[in-house]
C-alpha cells in the first residue's frame, strides 16, 4: 500500500515496509487514541539525501520494527504539500520532526542516520510514555513573526538589501555568498534593477557574470540542457543532480532580462537551450503542462548522451504543480517578446489555459497540484494565485486580451476574501481552525507576500485601479516584519518595496490591427524597463476600452507613455519607443527625475521585431 502511494528512493530500500500514512486528521486522531507520537518525514521526490535516508535508516529491521510499533509515522512531499513544509521544515530535506498528537514540535532534524535515528526514536518514545505531561503545554503549537506593521514605506530596506547583495556578491565565481551556492533568481533581478537605476556596471555584473558562469559550469548539464538545482562548492562545479521546472523556469526568465539590458545573445543562447531540456523531459503534451522535477542521479548525468541512453533517464514527478507552471507562462512570454519567436508564447498561451481550465474553482481559486488522475488538490493556496495571476498579466500584455485580465482580477479577488489577514497581507492557505496539527495556524510569508504585492501593483498599473496598490502597499509593509532578517533571500521584498514607491510606467499601444501597430507593441514589450506594463488597444477589438481612455485609433499607430501621472508625448517609431522607454527615467521618492545613458554594448537598444 505505502509504496503504491508513496515514492521512494529509486535504488534498493525497504521505506516502503513502514506504515506510513498520508497527511490529515486520520492519523493524529489515532496518535491520540493509541497516545503514540507522531514521526514526519517531509521528503522530495527528486531529493538525494531523501533516497539516502530511504536506503539507510528507513531500510534498518530494528528502525522499521520501532517505527511501526511505537509511532504513528506520517510521509509528506514537500511539492505536493508546501503547507506543511512550511510548518515543519527544520532546514532542509529530509526533515524528520517528532511530533506530539496535538502536533506540537518535540525533536528532530534533517538526514539522521541509523545510528543515531535508533536511539532518538526509543528515548522519545519511552519518555512519552512514562511522562506524557511533559509533552503537553499551553504554548502555541506554531509561533509566526510578530506582525508589527510599518507606518510608512521608504526605499530603507531596499538600499539595505541592495548593501547586502554587493557585499555578499562573489567576484571570483559568481553568485552569492560561498558554498552551498543557490542561483537566487530574485537577487539576480534585482541585480539588473540596481543597475538601471544607478548604472553601476558591478551591479549588472552580479546578474551577468553569475548567469554565465552558473551556465558554463557543473550547475548546468551540457548535454541534455536545464540547469540543476544548486551548486554544493563555491566555484558551481559540483552540483546537486536533481532539476527543477520552479528553478529552470526562474532562470529562463531572468535570462531573458539579462539579454534585455545587455543585447548579449549568449543569454538567448542559454535560455533557448533551457526551454530544450523542458521541452524534451519536462513537457507533458497530453495535458499541455509541465512536470514538476527530474530526478538526482549523480552516476546518470555524469555520462555522455549514449550511455545516457541506454541506462534510462530519471525518474520525473508528472505532477502538474500550479505555481511552477504559471511561472513557467511568464518566463515563456518573456522569451517571446525578447526574441520574436511567437512559438514561445503560443507555449505560454496553452499551458495557462489548461491551468485555468483544470485547476479553476469558482470563488475557491487555484489549486496547487494535479495528479496523473486529474485530480486537484490544495485549493486556495496563496502562492498559486499570485504565480497564475501574474502569468495572467503577462498574457494580456503580450495578446490584448482581456479575458486574463478578468482572471487575473478575478484571482486578486479570491485572495481578498480568502486570504486577507486583519492587517494587511495575506495568509498561506485559507484559515481553518480545525486542521491537523500547525496548519491550524494561519502563517504570513514575507515571500508570497512579496510576490504579491508585485502582481498587484503591476495589476493597478494596467488598470488604474488605486485599491491594488493600496492593497499591494499593505502586503509589503506585513512581510517587512519577516524580511528584516532575511538578508539577501529578501530581495524580492526589496523589489516589492521599490514597485510600491515608485510611479509605474504604462505603455498604451494604440492603432488598427496591422504589422506597424503589431511592431510597435513588441517594442513595448522587449524594452527592458522596471516596473512597466504594456496595454494594447486595437480599434475594432478594444474600442470600449479606447473610449474609456480617451484615445483615437488614427492612420498610424501611436505609443502614449505615462510615469504615473505624468504623460509624455506620444510616438509612433519602435525606435522612438525604445528611446524613451531607455531615457526617460522614472521619478523616485528620492528627486527628480534623471536622464539614463544608455549601455555602452549597442545591442541592448535594438529595436526588435515582431512576434513571428
Amino acid at each position: 500500500m505505502a509504496e503504491q502511494r508513496f515514492h521512494f528512493s529509486p535504488r534498493p530500500n525497504r521505506a516502503h515496509e513502514i506504515n506510513w500514512r498520508e497527511w490529515g486528521d486520520a492519523p493524529f486522531a489515532e496518535a491520540l487514541v493509541e497516545r503514540k507520537l507522531v514521526l514526519l518525514s517531509i521528503s522530495g521526490v527528486w531529493c538525494h539525501w531523501c533516497h539516502v535516508m530511504d536506503e539507510t535508516s528507513y531500510s534498518d529491521p530494528e528502525i522499521i520494527f520501532l517505527v511501526n510499533e511505537r509511532f504513528i509515522p506520517v510521509r509528506v512531499d514537500t511539492d505536493q504539500r508546501p503547507d506543511v513544509n512550511a510548518r515543519y521544515n527544520l532546514g532542509g530535506w529530509p526533515t524528520t520532526a517528532i511530533l506530539t498528537p496535538e502536533g506540537r514540535l518535540v525533536t528532530g532534524g534533517t538526514y539522521i542516520p541509523p545510528e543515531e535515528l535508533r536511539p532518538l526514536l526509543e528515548k522519545a518514545s519511552r519518555l512519552f510514555a512514562e511522562e506524557p505531561e511533559a509533552f503537553r503545554s499551553d504554548e502555541p503549537i506554531l509561533r509566526g513573526p510578530e506582525l508589527a506593521v510599518t507606518e510608512e514605506l521608504t526605499l530603507e530596506f531596499y538600499e539595505g538589501v541592495a548593501g547586502r547583495l554587493r557585499r555578499a556578491f562573489d567576484r571570483r565565481y559568481g553568485g552569492f555568498g560561498r558554498a552551498p551556492k543557490f542561483p537566487m533568481v530574485e537577487a539576480l533581478e534585482m541585480a539588473l534593477n540596481l543597475y538601471y537605476h544607478g548604472s553601476r556596471e558591478d551591479d549588472l555584473e552580479m546578474a551577468s557574470f553569475s548567469l554565465k558562469v552558473m551556465a558554463g559550469g557543473g550547475m548546468y548539464d551540457p548535454v541534455e540542457g536545464g540547469f540543476f538545482r544548486y551548486s554544493t562548492s563555491r566555484d558551481w562545479l559540483i552540483p546537486h543532480y536533481e532539476k527543477m521546472l520552479e528553478d529552470n523556469a526562474g532562470l529562463l526568465g531572468v535570462l531573458a532580462l539579462t539579454y534585455q539590458v545587455t543585447g548579449d545573445v549568449h543569454f538567448l543562447d542559454v535560455a533557448r537551450d533551457v526551454m530544450r531540456y523542458l521541452e524534451e523531459n519536462l513537457h507533458l503534451p497530453d495535458s499541455r503542462c509541465w512536470a514538476g522535477s527530474q530526478d538526482a542521479d549523480e552516476g546518470y548525468y555524469m555520462r555522455d548522451l549514449p550511455e545516457r541512453r541506454r541506462m534510462g533517464r530519471p525518474y520525473i514527478d508528472r505532477r502538474i504543480y500550479t505555481d511552477f507552471n504559471a511561472l513557467l507562462v511568464r518566463s515563456l512570454c518573456q522569451l517571446a517578446w525578447v526574441t520574436g519567436e511567437g512559438r514561445w508564447q503560443e507555449m505560454a498561451l496553452a499551458t495557462l489555459n489548461a491551468l485555468w481550465r483544470r485547476a479553476y474553482r469558482e470563488g475557491q481559486g487555484m489549486g496547487h497540484v494535479i495528479d496523473d488522475k486529474g485530480l486537484v488538490s490544495l485549493v486556495g493556496r496563496l502562492e498559486d494565485q499570485v504565480a497564475t495571476g501574474r502569468a495572467c498579466l503577462a498574457a494580456y500584455q503580450g495578446t490584448g486580451d482581456g479575458v486574463w485580465l478578468e482572471r487575473s482580477r478575478a484571482l486578486a479577488a479570491v485572495c481578498r476574501a480568502r486570504l486577507r489577514a486583519p492587517n494587511g497581507g495575506f495568509y498561506d492557505i485559507p484559515p481553518d481552525p480545525g486542521a491537523p496539527g500547525a496548519l491550524a495556524v494561519p502563517l504570513v510569508d514575507f515571500q508570497s507576500n512579496a510576490r504579491a504585492a508585485r502582481w498587484l501593483v503591476e495589476q493597478s498599473a494596467l488598470t488604474g485601479t488605486e485599491d491594488d496598490r493600496r492593497e499591494a502597499v499593505a502586503a509589503v509593509k506585513t512581510a517587512l516584519a519577516g524580511g528584516r532578517e532575511a538578508g539577501i533571500h529578501a530581495a524580492g521584498l526589496a523589489l516589492a518595496v521599490y514597485e510600491c514607491l515608485a510611479p509605474a510606467t504604462t505603455v498604451r499601444v494604440v492603432g488598427r490591427p496591422g504589422k506597424e501597430t503589431a511592431a510597435l507593441h513588441r517594442a513595448a514589450l522587449a524594452a527592458y524597463r522596471p516596473g512597466k506594463a504594456v496595454r494594447l488597444l486595437e480599434a475594432g477589438r478594444h474600442d470600449e476600452a479606447l473610449r474609456e481612455a480617451g484615445y483615437a485609433a488614427g492612420a498610424k499607430p501611436q505609443a502614449y507613455v505615462c510615469i504615473g501621472r505624468h504623460c509624455l508625448a506620444p510616438v509612433g517609431g519602435p525606435a522612438e519607443l525604445v528611446d524613451l522607454l531607455q531615457r526617460a527615467q522614472a521619478r523616485t521618492p528620492r528627486g527628480p527625475p534623471a536622464i539614463r545613458q544608455p549601455h555602452q554594448d549597442k545591442r541592448a537598444w535594438h529595436i526588435p521585431a515582431p512576434l513571428r
